[in-house]
């Protein structure tokens, strides 16, 4: 079995991070998605193995739905929504229309 590799460990590290401190209030959890879904985007830019984003969004949706009170496909359904929308600011930052 091999070694992770550093880049792993540290997607990993910075998904439990996040997880571990997912909020329970309205406001503090709109934070917390806008942030998850900014590194989730990063993340997807950029993966080590293709499906390293979807398990990222399937770890953090453990932690979200039940401080949403939601099922773990609705709670990774809003994490994808954030990225889409993370993902569309960047474009749209990167590439304005003149």
């Amino acid at each position: 079995m091999s070694t992770p590799t550093l880049a792993t460990r540290l997607a990993v590290h910075a998904c439990h991070d996040l997880a571990s401190e997912c909020p329970k209030t309205i406001q503090a959890m709109a934070s917390w998605l806008e942030h998850s879904g900014f590194w989730l985007a990063e993340l997807a830019a950029h993966p080590r193995t293709p499906d390293q984003a979807a398990f990222m969004i399937g770890l953090l949706g453990l932690a979200l739905a039940p401080n949403m009170g939601v099922s773990l496909p609705e709670a990774c359904r809003v994490l994808k929504d954030e990225m889409a929308l993370q993902q569309a600011q960047r474009m749209f930052t990167n590439n304005p229309t003149k």
